[in-house]
């Protein structure tokens, strides 16, 4: 399953896509993460494709090797239910 499809399906998923794009934005590669979280290359790419749903500690070490952070937006602001974001 692609990460776009997952993504529409678990809101860790979507929020986890959102830090794949700004990786990809600041010109880090998948090696750089896994160096600075303390995983294997294969562990990020698995996770990055789908392979393997995000486990909350990866999200939160991922998204501060990229300089974001993670919250939950309640649904009365979002409007669209309880979901995960990355900024």
């Amino acid at each position: 399953m692609s990460l776009a499809r997952l993504a529409r399906r678990l809101p860790a998923a979507a929020a986890f896509a959102g830090l794949v794009a700004l990786r990809r934005q600041r010109g880090m590669s998948q090696l750089e993460i896994a160096e600075l979280i303390g995983v294997d290359r294969v562990a990020i790419s698995r996770t990055e494709n789908g392979h393997v749903s995000p486990r909350l500690s990866m999200l939160l070490r991922y998204a501060a090797a990229v300089g974001a952070h993670v919250g939950v937006m309640p649904d009365r602001y979002a409007g669209f239910g309880d979901r995960a974001v990355a900024s």
